[in-house]
């Protein structure tokens, strides 16, 4: 494949969303695109797929399989990339498990009797076929992405092309994710594109980190040669690199660590004990004195279906005010229920909810449905009035004149959070607030978050980015089988985790003392 000078601009706009973009990828490699949010990176790989390539004026080639893309047959572009959105819903569009599954190969007009080995073989290869006639609106968050990719290679094709993957997973589906991506490279020799905001999984596998700023390609290197380079900075880099770059001690270049084994041996050898402790210092972690409780929770129990198993079994929480209260868990296991009993969208099916809020706005898992207008500017507008600082905060001036569907996922959660905040409410609750959010900017919400917390504003999180919670949360809460079975100050919580923990955590664990 082999991108030369290829510029793009979405209509209507004066700014150039890509600029003389020049990139040779050659066949099995493994591609890890990253960058701020907007910085271009969902444009490019949707400019690689001509089905769902955006309108606007294009300049420029895009090689693939030794055509122009404008010349590729249409079977084949289906047929040799597959595509994995950044939403999973966007693109799963059966009933069942099974008829998803065929779909592609149905397009293509393959015989019946192949499309069902077909079939069989993607269940059992990515451990579907326990779920092979479930209905896919029943699905978790991680089964309907594992659902995603298994679809997206019945044909195995040449190139599967990933945009943010992972954004939407907790920390061990997203393991479960990464896994499957990275067998795909290695025993079919499928070429790997993947866009990605937490590198932390994807960096140990790639061959070259392709790094976008403002629409340009700024640097595509070995993931070694990423890390040394003083022109890529640390918010857009793995735990493991940012942890090498803050205690760098040696020179030699075969010794950079790229994975936590690594990178704890490379601390035990070249740290000393005080170089040691102000890492773990490093890891900030909130501490709050709030007593007044805003909401209180007991024995919430919450059925969706009548006759189907409860969501939430006996629920016991309290959240106290002007505390920010961070609560993670599984996909499926009823955080966002949780969050919309909070704000009283939904009415538990027995046990006792007490609030004491004057006002409460809540962050939906599907931002979109916050925006009504045109532009971005309307919209935010029409709730309030919202100060200069959000917007500059948010990284929004150049969005204002922007219709919001036109905006990547980072861009239209920075968007939805400056909308929340026009109606000065105390009670704030956010689902997935940094979903397609880069650190720089997932950092920057984190300090107005802060901001709030101290002008005596409660924040409930709802979050798999457990590096967010641990930057900002007072406590923690551990929501699983619907029930919370943990919720301990941040600093204890995160200790007492192995799996649901941060990178950095996972790095030092058997450095920190007990």
């Amino acid at each position: 494949m082999k991108i030369i000078n290829l510029s793009f601009r979405y209509p209507d706009q004066k700014k150039l969303a890509l600029q003389n973009i020049d990139l040779t990828i050659e066949k099995g490699q493994f591609i890890l695109l990253c960058g701020d949010s907007g910085s271009g990176k969902s444009t490019l790989l949707k400019l690689l797929k001509k089905e769902i390539a955006p309108r606007g004026d294009v300049s420029g080639n895009i090689v693939l399989f030794g055509k122009k893309i404008a010349d590729l047959d249409e079977r084949e572009s289906v047929e040799k990339i597959g595509f994995v959105a950044q939403s999973c819903d966007t693109q799963l569009v059966c009933e069942t498990v099974r008829r998803e599954l065929a779909f592609k190969a149905e397009s293509l007009g393959f015989p019946s009797s192949e499309i069902r080995c077909r079939v069989a073989e993607l269940a059992l290869y990515f451990g579907l076929s326990g779920m092979i006639d479930k209905k896919i609106c029943n699905l978790s968050g991680g089964e309907k992405q594992l659902l995603s990719l298994a679809a997206s290679v019945i044909c195995i094709p040449e190139i599967l092309i990933l945009d943010e993957p992972c954004a939407q997973l907790d920390p061990i589906s997203s393991k479960k994710i990464v896994d499957y991506i990275r067998r795909l490279n290695r025993e079919f020799g499928i070429t790997i594109i993947v866009s990605e905001h937490r590198t932390d999984d994807f960096f140990i596998d790639a061959d070259k980190v392709a790094v976008l700023s403002e629409g340009k390609l700024i640097s595509c290197k070995s993931p070694k040669e990423t890390v040394i380079d003083e022109n890529i900075p640390d918010y857009l880099l793995p735990a493991v690199s940012r942890i090498y770059r803050k205690i760098k001690v040696a020179n030699d270049s075969d010794i950079i660590p790229v994975d936590i084994l690594s990178c704890q041996l490379y601390i035990y050898k070249y740290c000393t004990s005080e170089m040691i402790q102000d890492l773990i210092d490093d890891i900030e972690i909130n501490s709050s004195n709030a007593k007044n409780i805003m909401v209180s929770l007991h024995d919430v129990y919450y059925f969706y279906d009548k006759k189907g198993m409860a969501v939430l079994r006996g629920l016991t929480l309290d959240v106290k005010k002007g505390e920010v209260l961070a609560v993670l868990g599984g996909n499926g296991s009823g955080k966002t229920t949780l969050l919309n009993l909070i704000a009283g969208v939904y009415k538990c099916s027995s046990g006792k909810i007490k609030t004491k809020y004057r006002r409460c706005v809540i962050l939906p898992q599907n931002i979109r449905d916050l925006f009504l207008m045109s532009t971005v500017r309307e919209d935010l507008f029409l709730s309030g009035e919202i100060s200069d600082d959000i917007i500059k905060t948010m990284n929004l001036e150049n969005l204002l004149d922007r219709h919001p569907f036109d905006l990547s996922g980072g861009e239209i959660q920075r968007s939805g959070i400056a909308k929340l905040m026009t109606v000065s409410p105390d009670l704030i609750l956010l689902d997935e607030p940094t979903k397609g959010m880069d650190r720089k900017t997932t950092m920057q919400l984190c300090g107005i978050i802060s901001s709030l917390k101290n002008s005596g504003t409660t924040v409930v999180i709802v979050t798999h980015d457990t590096e967010m919670a641990e930057m900002c949360a007072d406590r923690c809460a551990f929501l699983f089988n619907g029930e919370i079975v943990s919720a301990e100050t941040t600093s204890d919580f995160f200790n007492g985790l192995n799996f649901f923990t941060t990178e950095k955590k996972r790095i030092l664990r058997s450095f920190i003392k007990k």
